[in-house]
C-alpha cells in the first residue's frame, strides 16, 4: 500500500527519499482532499489554499505519527483542521465592522447578533473539541465518523475503511455511542 511505502520515505533521514514521500503523499491524497473540499463548497481557489495549508503542516509534523496504520486518518484530521482554520479566519475577518458600521446597526441588533455569533462559535468550538479528542483516542473510529459528518456516503466510506457497507453502518452506529460521552457536555452550552 501506498501509505506505507510513503510513512517510510518520509521518516528516512534521505532528502531524497523524503521528496519521493511527498510526491507519493501528494499523488495519492490531493484528489480526495480535493473532491472534500469541493463537497464542503469551497471555490477552486479557497481549495488550492487549504490543500497547501494542509500538505506543509503534514509535512511539518509527520514525525508525530508512530505507525503508518493512522497515517491516512491523521492525514485527514489535518486537512479538516486547516480547513476549520480556514473557515475561523474568514469568520474573524467578517466580523470585524468599521466604526460606521457599527453606528449604522441599532444596539439591540448588533447585541443580539454577537450574542448569538459567541452562541454557535462556543457550540461548535466545544463540539470540535470533543471530536478532536475522540479522534486523538480512537483515530479509525474518528476518521470513520468524520466522513460521515463530512457528508460521505457508507459505500465510500466502507472502501476507505476496507469493510462491507453493511459492516460500516454498524460500525458508525457503534462509533457514534463512543463519541457521545466526549460531546455529550456541549448540550450544557443550549440550556
Amino acid at each position: 500500500m501506498w501509505q506505507q511505502e510513503c510513512f517510510v520515505l518520509l521518516k528516512s533521514p534521505s532528502k531524497n527519499d523524503q521528496t519521493k514521500g511527498i510526491n507519493i503523499l501528494y499523488k495519492n491524497m490531493s484528489q480526495s482532499f480535493k473532491g472534500f473540499l469541493f463537497n464542503q463548497k469551497f471555490t477552486k481557489e479557497q481549495t488550492e489554499e487549504v490543500l497547501q495549508e494542509a500538505f506543509i503542516k503534514i509535512i511539518k509534523n509527520f514525525k508525530a505519527v508512530k505507525n503508518e496504520t493512522s497515517f491516512e486518518a491523521w492525514c485527514w484530521q489535518i486537512l479538516r483542521n486547516s480547513k476549520n482554520d480556514y473557515l475561523r479566519e474568514i469568520k474573524k475577518n467578517r466580523s470585524a465592522m468599521t466604526v460606521n458600521e457599527i453606528e449604522n446597526v441599532e444596539d439591540s441588533e448588533m447585541t443580539k447578533n454577537i450574542q448569538q455569533t459567541v452562541f454557535d462559535q462556543s457550540i461548535d468550538d466545544c463540539v470540535a473539541l470533543g471530536i478532536q479528542k475522540f479522534n486523538a483516542a480512537d483515530p479509525d473510529r474518528g476518521y470513520a465518523i468524520l466522513l460521515q459528518m463530512d457528508g460521505y456516503a457508507i459505500k465510500d466510506i466502507a472502501m476507505r475503511i476496507d469493510r462491507t457497507p453493511a459492516a460500516t453502518k454498524e460500525f458508525l452506529r457503534q462509533v457514534r455511542i463512543k463519541l457521545a460521552p466526549f460531546i455529550k457536555h456541549c448540550l450544557d452550552i443550549i440550556e
